[in-house]
């Protein structure tokens, strides 16, 4: 979802990417994760799991950040 070069995000990276990848395959979504509702997205086109870093290193309190994410806050 990061372009490595410029830093930019877009999470509609993984949604064109997904399609071209096997069924069998398990799928995970890494970069740019900010929010429950990035997760909601990536989790129905297709994510089964995430690399999420910036966003909890970055965060006061990383396990309170984590709870609310995954919406168990």
């Amino acid at each position: 979802n990061r372009n490595l070069k410029t830093l930019e995000i877009n999470l509609e990276n993984f949604q064109s990417l997904v399609k071209k990848i096997p069924k069998n395959i398990f799928k995970i979504c890494e970069s740019g994760i900010k929010k429950k509702s990035d997760l909601r997205f990536l989790s129905l086109i297709g994510a089964q799991a995430f690399l999420i870093g910036e966003t909890f290193m970055k965060s006061e309190n990383i396990y309170d950040a984590t709870l609310e994410m995954v919406n168990k806050k």
